[in-house]
């Protein structure tokens, strides 16, 4: 018994360079107002980026999707309140978070201001995050007087990209910011996205603040749909240590400078570009994710609901048992079956199976009710930056994914 290559290539989307400047009608910024170096955050010593606009040059849709922790951020609850479907920044401050702090909402609506009158636009076009250690004061007044070399400083090439993706680091070991591009019809498509991730990685919303641009004309009824349903399968799909965070934002502009045809309702162009935003949501998960590990997922197929299919991949994800036998070298297939079972909805698997992926491989373990002698294979694990479980349980047409880490001894 041996492991079959699966190899597969993504044939939907092509890595370009620019970041949130990839897709046209977009331009970036991240300053220094000192607020690491002033709060000795992090142990930081020199002074980095730590407040970051990013400027769309219209009106433009814009969705959002947001912390579901009961405590939430000011500028969580700000920007809910406040943003109707279309903006034209999003800003954001890292070092200390606008969290449990006195008058945060009105911290956020006095730096809002402040960026609407030197932008020009409404203070409700503004989708507004903040990142970092949790303090006493908040430095208001730091990040009023660095609004305007923010502004003067906006540029649309990659590395106004790169500023905002450095000024979101926190608790991050690198730099993250991704592009791509993907065609709709006879169009050429771009997204792209400045992310960071946390030491703490968690459902709902995965403790990640993460932004997107697009080029695809879209209404932003749409948008918000194909966000909404994208996070769903993506970062609320994934899970490190269970503590979730009050600052999770997750916001997408597009531009509609590609030339596509405006996207309406839920048809094959919509489809298509929601499979394109799934494929780059999986990508920043899985990027966030193995900071902190080799990746571990469970791909299920073949359950007989989407809510199904979700809790039996994340119950498989997060089951610590069968990670720690995997540290071992080992599967143990009723611990397998065991995690299943813990799910309240009934489901068949006399006639599924279940399969271990390493890399590019898979090896089957149990199959028709039964499982199969496998011991020996599983020294090929080290060294490995993917390893998965794929059940396949022939109950219905639904499937998920669920993210985690394997932590090596």
């Amino acid at each position: 018994m041996s492991f079959v290559s699966t190899k597969k290539k993504n044939r939907l989307l092509t890595p370009i360079t620019g970041g949130v400047c990839a897709p046209a009608g977009f331009t970036a910024n991240a300053v220094s107002v000192g607020i690491f170096g002033a709060y000795g955050l992090n142990g930081a010593v020199e002074e980095k980026e730590d407040i970051a606009l990013i400027v769309a040059r219209g009106r433009y849709p814009t969705a959002c999707t947001y912390s579901q922790n009961t405590v939430k951020g000011a500028p969580v609850i700000f920007t809910q309140k406040h943003l109707k479907g279309y903006a034209r920044a999003v800003f954001v401050n890292s070092g200390v978070a606008n969290v449990c702090v006195e008058n945060g909402e009105k911290i956020a609506e006095t730096i809002c201001d402040a960026l609407a009158k030197r932008l020009k636009i409404s203070r409700d076009e503004i989708v507004i995050a903040s990142t970092g250690e949790v303090a006493p004061a908040f430095p208001t007044e730091r990040i009023i007087d660095g609004i305007d070399g923010l502004v003067n400083g906006l540029t649309g090439d990659e590395e106004g990209s790169l500023r905002v993706a450095r000024a979101i680091v926190t608790t991050d070991f690198h730099v993250k910011q991704i592009a791509f591009s993907f065609m709709l019809g006879d169009y050429p498509c771009k997204i792209g996205a400045v992310f960071k991730g946390n030491k703490r990685f968690s459902p709902h919303m995965a403790t990640a603040l993460c932004f997107l641009t697009t080029d695809v004309a879209v209404s932003s009824e749409m948008l918000q749909r194909a966000l909404s349903a994208a996070v769903n399968e993506t970062f609320n799909q994934s899970d490190i240590d269970g503590i979730s965070s009050p600052n999770d934002t997750i916001c997408i502009m597009a531009s509609g400078l590609a030339g596509n045809y405006k996207i309406s309702c839920v048809d094959t162009e919509y489809k298509k570009f929601y499979n394109a935003l799934l494929a780059t949501l999986s990508e920043i998960c899985k990027s966030t994710l193995k900071e902190h590990g080799a990746l571990f997922y469970c791909k299920v197929a073949g359950a007989k609901s989407k809510r199904v299919a979700r809790a039996l991949a994340r119950a498989i994800a997060k089951n610590e048992a069968i990670k720690a036998r995997l540290q071992k070298g080992i599967v143990d297939v009723s611990d397998l079956v065991g995690a299943l079972s813990g799910i309240e909805e009934p489901f068949l698997l006399d006639r599924g199976r279940i399969c271990l992926c390493v890399g590019e491989r898979v090896l089957v373990l149990f199959e028709e009710g039964k499982p199969l002698c496998v011991t020996r294979e599983f020294e090929v694990l080290s060294g490995e930056e993917e390893i998965g479980l794929r059940v396949e349980i022939e109950d219905g047409n639904y499937g998920a994914l669920a993210y985690s880490i394997f932590k090596r001894r």
